[in-house]
């Protein structure tokens, strides 16, 4: 993982750590209006997985 490389790189980490909070608030949205599943939730790891 980059951040994990470059612990230094706050740049980066401030912008996924936004993005990561929009997909969270996001997801009470729709899960609210019932476009989502309630059970769902946001993983870093597997989001991951399906990005590769």
């Amino acid at each position: 993982d980059h951040l994990d490389n470059n612990r230094k790189d706050l740049h980066n980490n401030r912008q996924l750590n936004l993005v990561e909070s929009k997909i969270r608030r996001s997801a009470r949205y729709f899960k609210s209006n019932g476009k989502l599943d309630a059970d769902w939730n946001y993983k870093r790891d597997q989001l991951r997985l399906m990005v590769e």
